[in-house]
């Protein structure tokens, strides 16, 4: 019987825990219509290109899945970020890579969609199975000011919102890439509660006089970007180890992206929290309407 052709962008890596107490795991998926023989293909994490060899006979079936553990590969993963690289059988290739950071223990990351999209982290580990939906955390970025119709970055903001019933101490915790900003010790976000996180936060308090002053912080450094920016919400690894990314943005301009909230006065508000918070979907300009009354405007042609 012939043996099933080997094409490298038929089979992925699709899921990796990397947690230091749970036991690791590296998921290979076969998203294609044909079986792939990956017998002699090699796992790695970047440090020796021998690192693990696929044992002979190892054969993906399409939409079918393959797990290695930290024991079958004789590697452990860093679990404060790392990669992983799979070489076809003749080192030719690299047929798939990842690079990660800090875990959050004890979840895993994988591809959303499964087998397709781009590595975020999940509900639950699914070795060998579809991989679940996304992990959302108790605190998630909740609204944006990135281009304040000011024009004046002074204006620029952040808000967190705590969708759970319990309140979360934020002490260590941080926003970083676009602006970077570290939460002094004693931060609580209350049960249902919304804080702001802004570039000056004496104009915050003046310009937006409904909002308390005890849930204004900042300044934080930096510019978000009126273009497009990531923005990363983080809280300290364990034992003061590197952080943990809990929600992420990478928000951007024109397409499913809100109209407004580029310069025209509505900031980039996130429908739900649990939705997926990468997709231009899940968000949409603030309703500015009823902070200003209407101001009738004559006009005659001349």
């Amino acid at each position: 019987m012939a043996e099933p052709t080997v094409q490298a962008e038929q089979v992925v890596i699709n899921e990796l825990r990397a947690s230091g107490t749970e036991p690791g795991l590296i998921e290979l998926f076969n998203p294609s219509m044909a079986a792939v023989h990956i017998s002699g293909w090699i796992l790695n994490d970047g440090s020796d290109l021998n690192r693990f060899q696929i044992p002979d006979h190892t054969i993906v079936d399409p939409g079918q899945y393959v797990v290695f553990t930290d024991q079958d590969c004789g590697f452990k993963l860093n679990s404060t970020g790392g990669s992983i690289l799979l070489v076809d059988s003749v080192r030719a290739r690299v047929v798939d890579a990842v690079r990660y950071g800090a875990q959050a223990l004890p979840r895993s990351l994988g591809r959303h969609p499964n087998g397709s999209g781009t590595f975020r982290t999940l509900e639950t580990a699914t070795p060998s199975a579809t991989n679940s939906w996304l992990y959302i955390a108790p605190v998630v970025i909740n609204e944006i000011m990135y281009d304040p119709i000011s024009q004046d970055s002074r204006d620029e903001y952040i808000e967190l919102h705590n969708w759970t019933p319990q309140d979360v101490d934020l002490s260590g915790w941080s926003i970083s890439d676009s602006v970077s900003y570290a939460f002094p010790p004693g931060t609580v976000l209350k049960a249902s509660s919304y804080l702001v996180v802004t570039k000056d936060a004496a104009r915050l308090s003046t310009t937006h006089s409904g909002v308390s002053s005890n849930q204004v912080y900042g300044n934080f450094s930096g510019t978000l970007g009126n273009g497009g920016e990531r923005i990363a919400l983080c809280r300290p690894g364990a034992l003061g180890g590197f952080p943990i990314v809990v929600d992420e943005v990478t928000y951007g301009t024109g397409g499913r992206w809100g109209k407004w909230s580029k310069g025209g006065g509505s900031s980039l508000e996130l429908i739900h929290p649990l939705t997926d918070h990468q997709s231009p979907d899940s968000w949409a300009d603030s309703d500015e309407s009823t902070k200003a009354p209407w101001t009738p405007v004559e006009w005659t042609e001349c």
